[in-house]
């Protein structure tokens, strides 16, 4: 029988596969965790910044929505970003389920009744953590 390039016999296959499969095994609750991280829920992007407690944090969402800025806008984004809405409190939420800690964002507005922002602030905080 000639060796031919690329060959691998059947039981070193297996043997790698098996091997694998004991790694996976024996580590099983740190691969959980690392997929439920890789997985999880994400806060929108326009918060990355946004330390927990720590509005002025959210530097991102505050150049977006600046005052002047049209209130249409910043309600479009908060529909595309799956908020619940009270336009009569000017008050927008969003629980964001993460990993390893689930985060409550808290958007109030004031407008100056002309469909122009007056002021909007971002608030994240913790909403519970494994």
């Amino acid at each position: 029988m000639t060796k031919t390039r690329g060959y691998r016999p059947r039981w070193i296959v297996a043997s790698v596969a098996l091997g694998l499969l004991v790694l996976a095994a024996l580590n099983f609750e740190a691969l959980a965790f690392g997929a439920a991280a890789l997985f999880g829920e994400k806060r929108p992007a326009l918060l990355s910044d946004a330390g927990w407690q720590d509005p002025p944090s959210a530097r991102h969402f505050a150049n977006r929505f600046l005052p002047g800025s049209a209130e249409s806008d910043l309600l479009k984004w908060l529909l595309d970003n799956r908020f619940d809405i009270d336009r009569t409190r000017m008050k927008a939420e969003r629980t964001v389920a993460g990993f390893p800690c689930n985060e409550a964002i808290e958007i109030i507005w004031i407008s100056d009744g002309t469909g122009r922002i007056h002021s909007a602030v971002a608030t994240v905080s913790e909403a519970g953590c494994l």
